[in-house]
């Protein structure tokens, strides 16, 4: 029985009785050693005993051998593996060593198998996965069961993990899964504890150790049953702690055993099989027999089921490893390394690899072969889709030599950013630092250190970073890696397309500089290098602009250009031939990457920020489809949430709010799989825009709150504009333009438009003058027709209201502005102008042709949700004379009412996809897919797949 636990206990059976009915999750218990956490786990099985029960504990000695924790989950049911989809069979195969890998990157294909998997077998009976010491988890074992475990929607599959955390509100390494904190008992709950335990013991003996074990289940009950014969005397031993007198109370206990059962026990503290046998056969090598294992279970130490056998209780495994003489730990690694390499000979795959990680650890000094295996065998982890950092780690440990130890470093440092583990990695990266002066091994690490001050949120640190990486590579002799046939591959290359992305999105122009310097010098004739190049270039247009201005501060004119209908929207007018080069580059490298991707995927990318920072959202929603389903299909998912950013953005750009916000909830899921906290402002920032232009005030708010790092986005100038507080939308635009963070990145650009609109309604045109500039020359040099339509609009805008401002000039800016827009693009943009165009024919006393204009702009705003904005055409359009009456609204898309998950599995059924090619592409179970389509349906009133196929929603195509 458990005293004190009824919360605990209440979600226990919520949590149960809802994957009982097919609606699975997870729960974490998290809290000191001896609060009773393992307790709870007992608790849950025993509550689902119509349940297929699955264990599996975490072993600190073992937690650098990747997947061994989730073969001893998945043990029972291997013989399930041929019936999951094949690319999930050979997952699972390859990460148990069962067969070769067929990808070079499957892990996250081996969580979507394990969510495959444990679907498969819960459809005859539903399935209860235990885990135990969590925090000793191997990462990708750990990484795969989060991921499956965050996705159990419509699964009659429960999760329970136990973690220790030594301090209370520690991360549990496992986001997104509800936790519990046991918390300690109370003095009556202690009392009933001790009671039940120990019926024998005294009063006086009882009331101190209740007072002593501060609440501590596993204390209150170890530290009674130590007191023995005191009991009767009511003494109990002074200075009792919880956890220190609960380590002494099972350390004693093993003090009291034989040599040969304290030997077979070091082994089984080593051991992570919990595997009779291979316990057996490590053991009798070093003079034990089946007697001590009997003697350790008598002594409740070990306990024994059938084949299996495991520790009474974690903390007397630590003691049992720990307290053992160095000896007696070499003696036990090496005789479980020889019996795990004899079973390896039959079963293959992870034996080898914990066979020599046994061997490894019992080196007692350099060894160059053992070191050589323990590598081989990381290279064959991390094929199978390990994180092996720790083996890297110990076969660099392990090595005489120091070239190879700084190589070994740098490997494990590699895997250990790959799997998320910035911390892990830049301790590696600094220790292999220190080992080598070798430009190609810096260059690794600088890569590996970028990437990870990135995903802190200090992209400029990276750029810096990255970009002195690069120099070691260029001022050593080409004949150093990154000097390639082909320079887009290159480690070079790679470093400058990393940095030269980094600087632009923060706004570095100095870092910038210095890799296009780089890239002119490594990688001259590569489209990639002059990509960099054009950045570089158009950074400065950004900044700076190249246009004069006339001397009334309204007319920006190329200097000594006189400003007429012939010369207002003339290509080339403001463009110098810096800029027209750095966009050609530009365009260029994007155009090549969409029909001929590079080999490298950091270059793919870089080709899609590059599209999304010239404003090219076709060209970006392109790139970003394509890698998403590169990624997908491979199981690429570390690469998942920067891919899916740059897709959100491209679809709001388009006009494609719905499909962006699901999107980002998408990419968001994905950040708490791999760890990248980084990219949830840039995803967040898509959902700020949406709220933004639908005038939701409350919601921006929540928004920023969450990310205070959003508060200075020019959405929220967009915002202010829209509900037509137009002095509070200028100084807040005005500070996102000329904010010293970043004076030429794209987001600045891009909110100038607003910030003219802004400054004209405000009254304070001449604030717009110099912004106005930047954007002119910016968009005179862009290839992309939503730019010059806004230009066009821009220029018309500070002789909007003007008297005795010349109508011909000022209709033909808009007239060209409306041409650009109905080539493509924006069509939130294209709604603004139509909107601005009406109000200036209506004050024109042309009441006729503004209805029209403000008619389709109210059609646009109402398809978008710019609920401010269409308010405005509507009483626009009631001032042109035209009431309510016409009232012909575009209703909302049915896709409204469906959920993003939903709306996901929608859009790709009514291609025609079947359910498991749905699950697999969207990382989800065939079951959840089918919950999913269930829901959906009734929404967009069909009753199967044949019809949603023929439904007539172009959102769905």
């Amino acid at each position: 029985m458990l005293f004190g636990r009824d919360r605990e206990l209440t979600a226990l059976g919520g949590l149960i009785d809802a994957a009982r009915d097919g609606h699975g999750g997870a729960l974490v218990f998290s809290g000191p050693p001896g609060i009773g956490k393992t307790a709870l786990l007992r608790a849950a099985g025993e509550r689902a005993e119509d349940f297929r029960i699955l264990r599996t504990t975490g072993i600190e000695s073992e937690a650098g051998l990747p997947f061994t924790a989730l073969h001893m989950l998945l043990a029972p049911v291997l013989d399930r593996i041929p019936r999951l989809p094949g690319p999930q069979a050979d997952a699972l195969r390859g990460a148990f060593g069962l067969a070769l890998p067929a990808s070079e990157d499957t892990r996250f294909l081996v969580g979507l198998g394990l969510l495959t998997l444990l679907g498969e077998v819960a459809e005859k009976t539903p399935v209860l996965c235990l885990v135990d010491d969590t925090q000793w988890l191997d990462g990708p074992s750990s990484a795969s069961l989060a991921f499956a475990a965050r996705r159990l929607t419509a699964e009659r599959v429960a999760v329970v993990f136990a973690a220790r955390d030594e301090e209370e509100g520690a991360a549990t390494g496992l986001p997104g899964i509800r936790v519990l904190t046991p918390g300690a008992l109370d003095a009556a709950e202690a009392r009933a504890v001790v009671e039940a335990h120990s019926p024998a013991l005294g009063p006086g003996a009882r009331d101190r150790v209740v007072a002593e074990s501060a609440g501590n289940p596993l204390a209150l009950r170890e530290l009674a049953a130590g007191l023995g014969e005191t009991a009767v005397t009511d003494v109990a031993p002074t200075a009792l702690r919880a956890s220190a007198a609960v380590t002494a109370t099972f350390r004693r206990r093993l003090a009291e055993l034989p040599d040969t059962a304290s030997r077979l026990l070091v082994v089984a503290a080593a051991d992570r099989s919990g595997d009779v046998g291979t316990l057996m056969s490590a053991a009798r090598s070093l003079g034990c027999d089946l007697a001590d294992l009997d003697t350790a279970v008598r002594a409740r130490v070990l306990v024994v089921e059938g084949s299996s056998y495991a520790f009474r209780h974690p903390l007397i495994r630590s003691a049992a490893y720990q307290d053992a003489s160095v000896t007696d730990r070499v003696n036990a690694h090496r005789a479980l390394g020889d019996a795990l390499s004899t079973s390896s000979e039959s079963t293959g795959g992870a034996s080898v690899l914990a066979a020599t990680w046994h061997r490894a650890l019992a080196a007692t000094g350099p060894d160059a072969d053992v070191s050589a295996a323990m590598e081989q065998a990381a290279d064959n982890a991390w094929v199978r889709g390990g994180g092996p950092a720790e083996a890297y780690a110990l076969a660099a440990r392990l090595h005489p030599e120091q070239a190879h130890r700084a190589r070994l470093l740098t490997r494990a440092a590699q895997t250990a950013i790959v799997a998320g583990d910035t911390g892990r990695a830049t301790e590696l990266s600094a220790s292999a630092a220190g080992l080598t002066d070798d430009p190609a091994l810096r260059a690794a690490l600088a890569m590996i250190d970028g990437t990870a001050e990135n995903f802190r949120g200090h992209p400029r640190r990276a750029a810096n970073l990255l970009v002195t990486g690069a120099e070691g590579l260029v001022s050593a002799d080409t004949g150093a890696p990154g000097f390639t046939a082909a320079p887009e591959t290159g480690l070079a290359a790679t470093l400058l397309a990393i940095a030269a992305g980094y600087a632009w999105f923060s706004g570095d122009e100095t870092a910038l500089g210095r890799a296009a310097a780089l890239a002119g010098r490594c990688v001259p004739g590569s489209r990639v290098g002059a990509a960099i190049r054009g950045l570089a270039a158009l950074s400065r247009v950004g900044a700076q602009g190249r246009l004069g201005t006339s001397s009334d501060g309204r007319f920006p004119t190329a200097p000594g250009t006189a400003y007429t209908p012939a010369t207002a929207c003339t290509p080339g007018n403001a463009t110098t031939p810096g800029s027209a080069a750095a966009m050609s580059s530009l365009t260029e490298f994007i155009a090549h990457e969409r029909t001929t991707p590079a080999s490298s995927l950091i270059i793919r990318m870089f080709a899609a920020h590059c599209a999304r920072i010239i404003g090219d959202d076709e060209a970006a929603a392109d790139l970003g489809e394509a890698e998403s389903t590169r990624c997908r299909a491979y199981g690429t998912v570390s690469a998942l949430p920067d891919v899916l950013a740059g897709l959100a953005h491209a679809r709001l750009g388009q006009g494609r709010h719905r499909e962006a916000e699901a999107t980002v909830a998408e990419a968001v899921a994905f950040a708490a799989d791999v760890g990248q906290t980084h990219v949830l402002a840039d995803l967040h920032a898509v959902a700020l825009r949406v709220a933004a232009i639908a005038g939701d005030a409350e919601r921006c708010r929540a928004i920023t709150d969450a990310h205070p790092e959003l508060t200075g986005s020019p959405a929220l100038g967009l915002l202010e504009l829209g509900l037509g507080n137009h002095e509070e939308a200028l100084a807040h635009l005005e500070a996102v333009v000329d904010g010293p963070e970043s004076p030429g990145a794209a987001p600045a650009v891009f909110a100038i438009p607003d910030l003219v609109e802004a400054a004209v309604r405000a009254g304070r045109s001449e604030r717009a003058a110099k912004p106005l500039e930047r954007f002119l020359a910016w968009a005179d040099a862009a290839p992309v027709p939503w730019l010059k339509a806004v230009a066009a609009r821009c220029r018309a805008l500070p002789d909007f209201d003007r008297k005795g401002a010349d109508e011909t000039v000022l209709e033909y800016l808009f007239v060209s502005a409306l041409d650009h827009h109905a080539v493509a693009g924006r069509p939130f943009e294209f709604a603004r102008t139509e909107l601005l165009y009406g109000e200036w024919l209506r004050r024109a006393r042309r009441r006729v042709d503004a209805r029209g204009q403000l008619r389709s702009a109210e059609a646009r705003f109402t398809r978008l949700g710019a609920v401010p904005w269409a308010a405005r055409a509507r009483a626009e359009l009631r001032a042109a004379g035209e009431g309510d009456s016409h009232e012909a609204r575009i209703p909302a898309s049915a896709l409204d009412s469906l959920t993003t998950q939903e709306l996901h599995v929608v859009r790709l059924a009514a291609t025609g996809a079947g359910n498991q090619e749905i699950a697999t592409r969207l990382f989800l179970s065939r079951r959840t897919v089918e919950y999913h389509l269930y829901k959906a349906y009734p929404k967009l009133g069909v009753s199967s797949r044949r019809e949603l196929v023929k439904l007539d929603l172009p959102e769905l195509r």
